[in-house]
């Protein structure tokens, strides 16, 4: 079990961290101006997951809408339902599993050396636990994979990191407004670890953040380091 920093600390080091990481706080348009939640915020969540740090907001926007807008009574997707499962939500799914498998890698290493991570760091642990399983493509193709797809869902790899978790699952998350909740406290448990783990760094870190209504989850089960995947992150 790893248990992440004290997450209380966000209001108290809120006025230390670099301008870097926290000069505007945006956060996913989750809820409605009297703080009820939008219709199928899971459909947003999932939108938005799909959509790497270029993509224009619109964009997820529209995806939303044509997500909430499908029949559920259907036991099949139509066409455009396809199109937006295909080119929207799958697409980068490999990429967005680096993305979420760097970040767990960091929240590792921060466990086990008490001290903040480097991404390098984190990119060699998921490339090196990439390749044990799937090593079909060599160590330094993963390396590169996992290097890009942090680079890519940098902006939500602490949603990708909870994806990876499955705990909720993500079909779980689209039954269920509670495993939803659930999901995003596990989420806003690593947005909150990068932000405390990066104060005053030059950390680029600008994510679209969890509403701060909901609490933060920083109790996870992840094995410590080895000491030869010690070693290998920390060489260099």
């Amino acid at each position: 079990m790893v248990e992440l920093p004290d997450q209380n600390r966000e209001n108290r080091q809120s006025q230390s961290i670099g301008k870097s990481i926290m000069n505007k706080k945006r956060y996913l348009p989750l809820l409605n101006s009297d703080g009820t939640w939008i219709d199928r915020p899971d459909l947003y969540v999932l939108a938005r997951m799909g959509a790497d740090d270029k993509q224009d907001t619109g964009v997820v926007w529209q995806i939303y809408n044509a997500m909430c807008g499908a029949d559920e009574s259907s036991l099949s997707l139509n066409d455009f339902e396809k199109n937006i499962e295909k080119w929207f939500i799958r697409k980068n799914i490999r990429h967005r599993v680096y993305a979420g498998h760097v970040l767990l890698e960091m929240v590792r290493i921060s466990a086990t050396t008490s001290r903040p991570p480097k991404v390098a760091e984190g990119v060699r642990l998921a490339a090196s636990r990439t390749h044990e399983f799937k090593n079909s493509a060599s160590y330094e193709t993963h390396a590169d994979e996992a290097d890009k797809g942090f680079s890519k869902f940098r902006s939500t790899a602490h949603l990708q990191a909870a994806m990876v978790v499955a705990d909720p699952s993500i079909a779980e998350v689209e039954r269920s407004h509670t495993d939803m909740v659930r999901f995003l406290a596990r989420a806003r448990g690593f947005e909150l670890f990068i932000d405390n783990s990066f104060a005053n760094t030059r950390f680029k870190w600008d994510p679209w953040r969890v509403p701060a209504c909901v609490p933060a989850e920083t109790k996870f089960d992840l094995i410590r380091l080895s000491e030869a995947e010690k070693k290998l992150a920390l060489r260099g």
